[in-house]
C-alpha cells in the first residue's frame, strides 16, 4: 500500500512540475489545484468505520460508499468530526442486507441511484433538510412499502421510485408546500402533475382526479395490480411509458382532450383487450402498444398520420387492423411478432397497398411488413418489389425459406431478425446493400449466397446464426462489419477475398473458426475480432497489418503460435490475453520482438529455433 501511495505521489508531483510554466501564466491556478485534489480524493477515498467518504468544498462530508452487512443502520451526522451533508451517487447501491435506514437531518443532498437495488429495504427516514429526490434514487427497492416526504423536498424525479413493487403509500404533511396526494397518488402542486401512483395500492381501479393536468413519465409504471383507469379531460398528454408494465390493466378510458401518447405508453399491458384512440391523436409512436398480447381490437382514427417503429410488437391477438388514408408514414415494421393476418386499406389509398400478404409503400415499392400471423413456411416476395424495409420479416419463426426476386435492390436493417426457422437464403445480384443485423439470430440458417454487388458485410449481419457453416464473401466486399459473424458456432472456415481492407471489431468473436488466412489487402483488424474463438488454431496475418488491437485474439486458447509481420508497429497489451501456451514468431529487432520480451511471451525467429530470452 505504501508503494502505491508513493507512486501516486510521484505521478501527481510530476504533473505539478510539467504544468508549472503554464500555471505561472494562467489565471485559474486555484481551479487546477482543485481538479488535482478532486482526482486524488476519487482515487483515495477517506474511510470512517463502514463508510467511505469525500470532503466537499465547504469542509463537509459526502458518503461515497457503504461496506457492511448490517440490516438496520442509522447514518451518523458526522464522520471524523466533519458534518455529513450529502450521500453520493450509488453510495448504498446493491446493499442487499439493508432493511431500514435513517438519514440524519444534516443531509441536504442525496445523489442519483444512492439506494438503487436495495432489494430488502422496507423503510427509510429522510432528513428534514432534503431538497430533492433524484433520478433512480430508490429504483428497484422492491420491499419499500411507504415513504414520508419531508416539507423541504421541492423536486422529485419521474423515475425516482421505478420498480418499487411493494410501495403502497406516501406520507405528506397537510400543508406540504410542493406536493399533495390525490387518492394516494403523489402529485406536484405547481403544475398539478401526477408524479407517481403507488405500485401496490390495493384498489384495482383508479380515476385520475379532475384538475390533474399532466401525468409524468413512469407515473403508473409496472403497477401490475391496476385493472382499470380513467383519464380525465384535464389531461392532454400521456408521456413515455406512463402505463408500461401494467400487466393487469384491462380497461383504459382516454379523453378526447388527449393530443399525444408517448413512446411505449402502454407497452407490456398484456391484459388490455381494446382501446379507443382519441380523435386528436396524430401519431402512434414507437412501441406504444408493444407487448399488449391481449389487444384484439383497435380503431385508428382519421387524425393519425404516422405509425411508428414496433408500435404493435408482440400483439399476438391482433389479427387484423384497418389503416385510414390519413396515415402517410409508417416506420420500421410496426407489427413484428403480432398475430396480423390482414390489413384493410381503402381501394384508392394513395400511400400504401397490400400485396400478397404484405404491406407495401407505393412511392418506392418497399415491402414494409409481412403479415406474420399467416404462418407461411415459404414465401416468395412479389416481383416488382424494390426494397425490403427495416424489420419487414423480423421475428417470423414459421418462415423456412424466402425467395427474393431480382427486382430487389436493398435489404433493410434487421429485415429477417430472429427468423429462427429460416434455413437458407439466396440473395440476387440486384441487391447492392444489406442493412445491419439483417439475418441476426437466424439460428437455423445454414448457408447463405451473397451477391457480388455488395461492398460490405454489415454490422451484426449474421450474429448468432448458430448453424451457419457456409458463406461466400464476394470480391466486391471491402469491409467485414462489427460482430458480422460473432457467435456463429458452426462457421469453421471462411475465405476472405483480397478486396477486404477492414475486419471490424468483434467480427468473428465466439465463432467456430478453426483457421483463417487474412489477405494482404487488410490494413485494419478491430478490437476483439477473433476473441473467444475456442477452436482457432491457425492464423495467417498479412504483411500490410500495422496494429493488433485490444483483445484481438484474447481467450482463443487453442491458438498456440502466430507469426507477427514486421509491419506491425503496435500491439495492445491485452491482444493475446489469457494465452498461457502461445508462441510468437517475430522478426529480430521488430516491434513484435520487443513486445514479446516486455510481456514475457515466448517467441521464435522465422529462420531459427532459438527462443528469445525474456
Amino acid at each position: 500500500m505504501a508503494r502505491k501511495q508513493f507512486l501516486s505521489f510521484l505521478l501527481i508531483f510530476s504533473l505539478l512540475i510539467s504544468c508549472a510554466s503554464a500555471l505561472a501564466e494562467a489565471d485559474d491556478d486555484d481551479d487546477w489545484d482543485d481538479n488535482v485534489d478532486d482526482a486524488w480524493e476519487m482515487e483515495h477515498p477517506l474511510h470512517s468505520g463502514d463508510y467511505a467518504y469525500a470532503l466537499l468544498d465547504d469542509g463537509t462530508v459526502e458518503i461515497t460508499s457503504y461496506g457492511s452487512a448490517d440490516t438496520e443502520i442509522v447514518i451518523p451526522d458526522t464522520l471524523d468530526g466533519k458534518p455529513v451533508t450529502a450521500i453520493g451517487e450509488r453510495a448504498f447501491y446493491y446493499s442487499l442486507s439493508l432493511t431500514s435506514v435513517t438519514i440524519p437531518d444534516s443531509v441536504t443532498h442525496i445523489s442519483q441511484k444512492a439506494f438503487s437495488c436495495c432489494f430488502q429495504l422496507t423503510s427509510i427516514t429522510l432528513p428534514s433538510g432534503l431538497t430533492a429526490i433524484e433520478s433512480g434514487t430508490f429504483d428497484l427497492c422492491k420491499s419499500l412499502t411507504t415513504i414520508d416526504i419531508p416539507d423541504s423536498v421541492a423536486a422529485i424525479a419521474d423515475d425516482a421510485f421505478i420498480g418499487c413493487k411493494a410501495l403502497q403509500s406516501f406520507t405528506l404533511s397537510p400543508n406540504h408546500p410542493y406536493f399533495f396526494l390525490a387518492d394516494d397518488a403523489l402529485c406536484r402542486t405547481a403544475d398539478s402533475t401526477l408524479l407517481l401512483y403507488p405500485n401496490a395500492r390495493k384498489p384495482r381501479t383508479y380515476r385520475i382526479p379532475d384538475g390533474i393536468t399532466a401525468i409524468s413519465a413512469y407515473a403508473f409504471y409496472d403497477c401490475d395490480l391496476l385493472e382499470s383507469v380513467v383519464v380525465p379531460d384535464s389531461v392532454t398528454q400521456l408521456p413515455a411509458r406512463a402505463f408500461s408494465g401494467c400487466s393487469a390493466l384491462a380497461s383504459v378510458s382516454l379523453p378526447d382532450s388527449l393530443t399525444e401518447i408517448g413512446t411505449a405508453a402502454f407497452s407490456g399491458c398484456s391484459a388490455l383487450t381494446g382501446i379507443r384512440i382519441p380523435a386528436a391523436i396524430t401519431e402512434i409512436i414507437n412501441h406504444t402498444f408493444s407487448g399488449c398480447t391481449s389487444l384484439a381490437t383497435l380503431e385508428i382514427p382519421d387524425s393519425v398520420t404516422k405509425i411508428g417503429d414496433y408500435a404493435f410488437f408482440g400483439c399476438t391477438s391482433l389479427t387484423s387492423i384497418a389503416i385510414p388514408d390519413s396515415v402517410t408514414e409508417i416506420g420500421a415494421n410496426p407489427f413484428p411478432r403480432s398475430g396480423l393476418q390482414s390489413i384493410t386499406l381503402s381501394l384508392d389509398n394513395p400511400t400504401f397497398a397490400v400485396v400478397d400478404g404484405a404491406l407495401v409503400r407505393k412511392a418506392d415499392n418497399t415491402l414494409l411488413s409481412y403479415f406474420c400471423g399467416r404462418q407461411d413456411a415459404a414465401y416468395t416476395i412479389p416481383q416488382g418489389i424494390l426494397a425490403i424495409g427495416d424489420n419487414a420479416f423480423a421475428y417470423v419463426d414459421s418462415l423456412q425459406s424466402i425467395t427474393i426476386p431480382d427486382s430487389v435492390t436493398s435489404i433493410g436493417h434487421s429485415a429477417f431478425l430472429f427468423c429462427r426457422g429460416l434455413t437458407d437464403v439466396t440473395i440476387p445480384d440486384s441487391v447492392t446493400s444489406i442493412g445491419n443485423s439483417a439475418f441476426s439470430d437466424c439460428s437455423s440458417l445454414a448457408t447463405v449466397t451473397l451477391p457480388a454487388s455488395i461492398s460490405e458485410i454489415s454490422d451484426h449481419l449474421f450474429f448468432a446464426c448458430d448453424v451457419l457453416s457456409s458463406v461466400n464473401i464476394p470480391d466486391s466486399v471491402t469491409r467485414i462489419g462489427e460482430s458480422a459473424f460473432a457467435s456463429c458456432d458452426q462457421l469453421h472456415t471462411i475465405d476472405i477475398p483480397d478486396s477486404v481492407t477492414i475486419i471490424d471489431h468483434d467480427a468473428f468473436q465466439l465463432s467456430g473458426i478453426t483457421s483463417v488466412s487474412i489477405p494482404n489487402s487488410v490494413t485494419t483488424i478491430g478490437n476483439g475480432a477473433f476473441s473467444y474463438c475456442d477452436t482457432l488454431t491457425d492464423v495467417t496475418l498479412p504483411g500490410s497489418l500495422t496494429e493488433i488491437g485490444y483483445m484481438t485474439f484474447a481467450h482463443s486458447l487453442s491458438l498456440t503460435s502466430i507469426t507477427i509481420p514486421a509491419s506491425v508497429t503496435f500491439i495492445d497489451n491485452d491482444a493475446f490475453k489469457y494465452h498461457n501456451s502461445l508462441t510468437l514468431t517475430v522478426t529480430p529487432d521488430s516491434y513484435a520482438a520487443e513486445y514479446a520480451k516486455a510481456n514475457n511471451i515466448p517467441c521464435t525467429y522465422p529462420d531459427a529455433n532459438d527462443w528469445l530470452n525474456n
